[in-house]
């Protein structure tokens, strides 16, 4: 009995002498290409990665960012990885700047289909100079899942734009504060009692 409990001991403080430190864990995301998931994307959501487009012209676009979508037991949610304006960008965001031109960013309506009809939403260059590069992005959704329209919200609408109180940082690089919404279509009221077979 006692040689037992010698041995039982031993193995207990063998298995103390590993240490188990937690390690960062890429969570490969489900019908994306391949690419890493972040973080909020658990095994049991339904992950996206759908790529964002930005335009200064309303007609030529190029890459803007990400935004990640999950789905996870009915419970959607998503949220966009920081976007900036690169020096090219900069300088067409300032020509606009002059002439109160508009910005645009545009989706496909179908996240998991890249090539699907776009969704489109602008807002005022002044306005979004004046709201420091914070925005919300609002998508709404059908029940089906497609993105039935999309809206681009600032904190700050402004007919003029501004030339002073704003960040040094945006005269050669701009970082968008993005956050994201959704809403979907509320249920309609359900019938009491049971329905006829005639109908």
């Amino acid at each position: 009995m006692v040689a037992r409990l010698w041995v039982l001991l031993a193995a207990v403080q063998h298995c103390a002498a590993f240490d188990f430190d937690d390690e960062d864990v890429e969570v490969p995301m489900k019908g994306a290409g391949g690419t890493a998931a972040p973080a909020f994307f658990d095994d049991d959501a339904t992950g996206l990665t759908v790529e964002l487009e930005h335009s200064f012209d309303g007609k030529t676009f190029s890459p803007r960012g990400k935004l990640f979508y999950r789905d996870s037991a009915g419970r959607a949610s998503a949220r966009a990885a920081q976007a900036k304006l690169s020096s090219e960008s900069m300088a067409e965001f300032q020509r606009l700047l002059t002439t109160g031109g508009h910005y645009t960013v545009r989706m496909p309506s179908v996240l998991n289909e890249p090539q699907s009809m776009p969704v489109f939403a602008s807002v005022s260059v002044c306005s979004l100079m004046a709201s420091k590069f914070e925005e919300r992005l609002h998508l709404s959704l059908a029940s089906s899942g497609r993105v039935s329209g999309l809206s681009y919200i600032l904190p700050v609408a402004t007919t003029k734009c501004p030339t002073a109180g704003l960040p040094r940082l945006a005269l050669d690089e701009a970082l968008f504060n993005t956050t994201v919404t959704l809403a979907f279509p509320e249920e309609g009221a359900k019938p009491h009692g049971k329905v006829p077979e005639q109908g």
